[in-house]
């Protein structure tokens, strides 16, 4: 707990009677001593005063977060009973109990089919994990974040948001500047009609996650974001099925149409395909480094104006999509790839792709004249940070291990990259400049076969 800033780290001393803890807090209350009610990681095993003092003196908080030991179901009705929560400003929860018991006690607060409403007017922060709560009297949201994901059918029924619920609380809160959204809806109550586009103009970020592309499209067609908003849309599900990429590309291409991109960032893992859009290369956070391809889209931050893509896929094959078929569908829908003068991959999974392929990489076709076309106008390449190798130990190590020739590779890179005259190693700050692909690919040859070995 914490008051005006001060931790109450002697818990013993606070009264232990509801009446006694309510009128402690409510003197702080009438003196404009501020109180935080913070049940998170950073406190998780620690004693704490009974729920029934905590939940008397909640109504004074003004923020709330909590992800343990209080029981969410109590925590929700004692709100939801007040008039108002006049001075709740962040509201945090997480349920600690099991959902079908929390479903089941807040049964009494429902109407119809109405959700739990909490009036906070002066509420700027809203974070929800695997439950649904209205909230008719705030407009004043900043950061609303909704995780209602999980693998099961009955979760994402049973807890997601109402359609009309979660578009209310969108048009009612014009200043949104963060919004974070995990299969927030079920796409099976989705109400027919189109209604009147929500404009969002101060959003910074937007985070769309959902199961299958017909909820994302419905939800992103009544949606205006500005142009310099950082979106990221991730479609597929955990059973690995098919995603209608068709679908969600029409989708994105509404809200890339009318932004100017000139770096295209492949990331290609075995289950999912990512695709990031941007106006200039994307920073990379080390914090989050990991040598999984797959976890790699979480260590590049949100950019402004920049479109990031996620697709689940199933058990790669022959027949399953891979990034270059989701290139092709983006173009046919009327993206224009010569805008993209920077290509951002991993070093080893470019050279698998171009050489030799593996388990979940096709190997490129550098003849298909549809896939040159998506490198025509390429004249930078960027390798990610790797932790193990850099391009040139990457290098050898293909020409050492699959009797890969340099005079092939030039081959292929020229190819597929006849304009590329830069080529960038992001893991040690290697830049190489060349008037032509073959001069690049000799200066990343200069370094001898004996120092490539010690990377392995």
């Amino acid at each position: 707990m914490v008051m005006n800033s001060t931790l109450q780290t002697d818990l013993a001393s606070l009264p232990k009677t509801s009446s006694a803890f309510f009128a402690h807090f409510y003197r702080a209350y009438s003196r404009n001593r501020s109180f935080q009610l913070v049940l998170d990681s950073s406190n998780k095993g620690r004693s704490a005063p009974p729920d029934a003092c905590i939940l008397s003196a909640v109504v004074f908080a003004h923020s709330v977060v909590v992800t343990h030991t209080l029981s969410v179901t109590q925590l929700v009705s004692t709100l939801a009973q007040q008039p108002r929560c006049r001075v709740l400003t962040e509201l945090i929860l997480s349920p600690v109990e099991d959902f079908y018991t929390t479903a089941r006690r807040l049964w009494p607060f429902l109407v119809g089919d109405k959700v739990v409403s909490i009036r906070a007017p002066h509420l700027r922060r809203l974070e929800l994990c695997q439950m649904a709560l209205d909230i008719p009297e705030t407009y004043g949201l900043r950061h609303l974040k909704i995780d209602c994901h999980r693998s099961h059918d009955h979760f994402i029924t049973s807890n997601a948001f109402q359609p009309k619920t979660l578009l209310s609380i969108l048009s009612n809160n014009h200043f949104l500047e963060v919004i974070d959204l995990s299969s927030p809806i079920s796409s099976a109550h989705l109400p027919d009609g189109c209604n009147s586009s929500i404009e969002l103009p101060y959003v910074k970020e937007f985070t769309l996650a959902t199961r299958d592309s017909t909820s994302m499209a419905w939800l992103l067609s009544r949606l205006v974001l500005p142009p310099d908003a950082y979106l990221s849309l991730k479609v597929g599900d955990d059973r690995k099925e098919e995603v209608d990429i068709l679908s969600m590309v029409k989708v994105a291409m509404e809200f890339m149409r009318y932004r100017q991109f000139d770096t295209l960032t492949v990331i290609e893992s075995y289950y999912a395909i990512s695709l990031l859009f941007s106006q200039g290369p994307r920073q990379w956070d080390g914090r989050f480094g990991s040598v999984l391809p797959g976890r790699r889209q979480k260590t590049y931050l949100p950019r402004s104006g920049a479109v990031d893509l996620k697709f689940l896929r199933s058990k790669p094959s022959p027949t399953t999509p891979c990034w270059t078929d989701v290139m092709y569908t983006i173009q046919d829908v009327g993206f224009d790839t010569s805008c993209l003068t920077t290509y951002e991959v991993g070093a080893v999974m470019l050279i698998i792709s171009l050489f030799r392929g593996d388990f979940h990489l096709r190997k490129l076709d550098t003849s298909n004249s549809r896939l040159r076309s998506l490198f025509s106008a390429t004249e930078k390449l960027r390798f990610w940070p790797d932790e193990m190798l850099t391009v040139k130990s990457s290098m050898w190590q293909l020409c050492a291990i699959s009797s890969v020739t340099w005079s092939s590779i030039a081959q292929d890179v020229s190819t597929l990259f006849p304009s590329a005259r830069c080529v960038v190693d992001a893991r040690d700050g290697s830049v190489w400049v060349g008037d032509t692909v073959e001069d690049l690919v000799a200066g990343i040859r200069v370094l001898p076969y004996h120092c490539y070995r010690n990377f392995v």
